[in-house]
């Protein structure tokens, strides 16, 4: 996970993301670490389609964090894949 989705984690997270909730509540019960990683991944590229679908993205950026580099970066990334 980039340090930009961490920091998108991260604000999920201090907003209560009920998706978030649900992720960790799962992994109380089945304790699947790494499903746990896969599934917050998951929910923080939809979180950010989703603002970027809307134009808004900066909605999901913590305060005083830039992501020049980050984006060019994730796209170089994605045609790796």
């Amino acid at each position: 996970m980039s340090e930009f989705e961490r920091k998108i984690l991260q604000r999920l997270i201090e907003e209560e993301n009920e998706f978030v909730i649900s992720a960790f509540d799962v992994n109380e019960s089945d304790k699947n670490m790494t499903e746990l990683v896969d599934t917050l991944k998951k929910i923080v590229n939809k979180a950010m389609s989703q603002k970027l679908n809307k134009n808004n993205i900066t909605d999901l950026i913590p305060n005083g964090f830039t992501n020049n580099n980050n984006n060019s970066n994730s796209n170089n990334n994605n045609s790796h894949e």
